[in-house]
């Protein structure tokens, strides 16, 4: 008797642990909505290059290359500005946009002045002869230019390309330039003498790292405006 009452107890005991467990597998496995994805910790992290203090590099957080064309475009550019600081150790991102906008005020100033000799070493071969000619042009019709830049230019860079130890980096400058064209009596054919226009322009610079010449070349232009 006692036995058979042992055996019932035992049988009841296990239907009640089983509802428990059914109980807890329901509640514990149920998802609220609020819980984060599996990888979003790896997605806000932040990473940064860094080879001096003015040397740094940062990287937008976001989705893989193959989820988001932007972020393939955006870590090709940081990728080649971290390989470009690999191999030339002196490379810093803000003394070359310190640079390039010096550069950017140089030649402008020199172009509208006729200054081909100012240009020369400034600019690769297939620029220089673009300037070159349009500077021949304007001797030629007895037409004199004259541009100034007000205030500081703005600088950012908009894309770079690290290539067999050469490198490329685009700019973006935006500037408040006074610019003006006078034909041979005197008279404004273009531009204002007085009036500042915002000027947007996209500049593309490019140096052989191995090279012991510092300097680099103009070796494209557009207008974005």
């Amino acid at each position: 008797m006692n036995e058979g009452f042992q055996f019932l107890e035992i049988i009841f005991l296990a239907m009640v642990a089983g509802f428990i467990a059914l109980r807890l597998r329901g509640v514990l496995g149920r998802r609220t909505g609020h819980e984060r994805p599996p990888n979003e910790a790896n997605q806000r992290r932040r990473y940064e290059v860094e080879k001096n203090d003015d040397n740094v590099v940062q990287l937008d957080p976001g989705q893989s290359d193959s989820e988001d064309p932007e972020a393939e475009a955006d870590n090709s550019l940081q990728g080649a500005l971290r390989r470009i600081m690999a191999e030339d150790r002196d490379f810093s991102v803000n003394r070359f946009l310190d640079g390039s906008r010096a550069a950017y005020r140089l030649i402008v100033t020199a172009f509208a002045d006729g200054d081909k000799t100012a240009l020369q070493n400034r600019l690769n071969e297939h620029v220089f002869e673009d300037f070159a000619a349009i500077i021949d042009r304007r001797e030629k019709n007895g037409q004199t230019a004259t541009a100034d830049i007000e205030g500081e230019t703005e600088a950012e860079v908009a894309g770079a390309q690290f290539d067999d130890g050469v490198a490329d980096i685009t700019v973006k400058f935006v500037s408040q330039l006074i610019r003006v064209t006078r034909d041979e009596d005197g008279a404004v054919i273009e531009g204002h003498p007085t009036l500042a226009q915002e000027t947007t322009d996209i500049w593309s610079f490019r140096r052989d790292v191995r090279d012991r010449d510092p300097n680099w070349l103009l070796v494209s232009t557009r207008s974005a405006d």
